[in-house]
C-alpha cells in the first residue's frame, strides 16, 4: 500500500494521460490495494481534501477535467450530440454550460 500523502502527486503525474477522470479501479491501481473498505477510506479523504471531485459511482474528476472528456469516459462508445457540439464550439449559446448530450446506439 501507498502512502496516502504520495497520491496527490501521483494524480498529478496520470492525470493528463487520463484527460483528468478516474475511474475506481484507476484509483484502486493507485494507491496499491483492492481492499474495499481500505479504497474506500482514502477515495472519501481524497474527496474531502479537494483533490479530487465524485463525479457519479465509480467515476472521479480533478481539476481540469472537461465535461466532454467525462462524458467520453463514463460513455466511450457513445457519441456527443450536435447540440453540445455546437455549444462547445460557442456557435449556440443555448446550452447551460455543465450540460453535455451524449448519445449511444443501441445494438
Amino acid at each position: 500500500m501507498k502512502n496516502i500523502s504520495e497520491i496527490p502527486l501521483q494524480l498529478k503525474e496520470i492525470a493528463p494521460d487520463l484527460k483528468y477522470v478516474f475511474t475506481k479501479q484507476d484509483l484502486a491501481h493507485l494507491f496499491g490495494n483492492q481492499d474495499g473498505a481500505t479504497l474506500n477510506t482514502r477515495l472519501r479523504s481524497l474527496i474531502n481534501r479537494g483533490y479530487i471531485v465524485r463525479a457519479m459511482r465509480g467515476y472521479f474528476y480533478t481539476e481540469g477535467a472537461s465535461l466532454e472528456d467525462l462524458a467520453q469516459r463514463i460513455y466511450p462508445e457513445g457519441y456527443l450530440s450536435l447540440g453540445t457540439a455546437l455549444s462547445f464550439h460557442q456557435m449556440i449559446g443555448t446550452v447551460p454550460v455543465w450540460l453535455c448530450n451524449i448519445l449511444t446506439v443501441r445494438p
